[in-house]
């Protein structure tokens, strides 16, 4: 288990880009591993057809901001987002 945030962001970064098919996440409430605006890895995968796959907590989407952000990936991505 990785619990340190840094060794989570490398790790995660690491994951974005070996993905070649898919990458699955789950977003919560007040936990941000990599501020959106600055997942350049993300935005490589999207590039190279990786699907990115999130469910999202239902709190999370009270965050400001949240709900206009998922929409728009929604349809600027292959990214598929579903509340428990």
């Amino acid at each position: 288990m990785i619990s340190d945030i840094d060794a989570v962001r490398h790790r995660f970064r690491q994951l974005q880009e070996s993905a070649r098919h898919e990458v699955r996440l789950m977003m919560v409430p007040e936990l941000s591993v990599v501020p959106r605006s600055a997942n350049a890895a993300e935005r490589a995968g999207v590039r190279r057809g990786v699907l990115y796959r999130a469910i999202l907590h239902r709190e999370a989407l009270t965050e400001p901001g949240m709900v206009v952000q998922a929409l728009a990936d929604l349809a600027a991505s292959s990214r598929n987002a579903r509340t428990p």
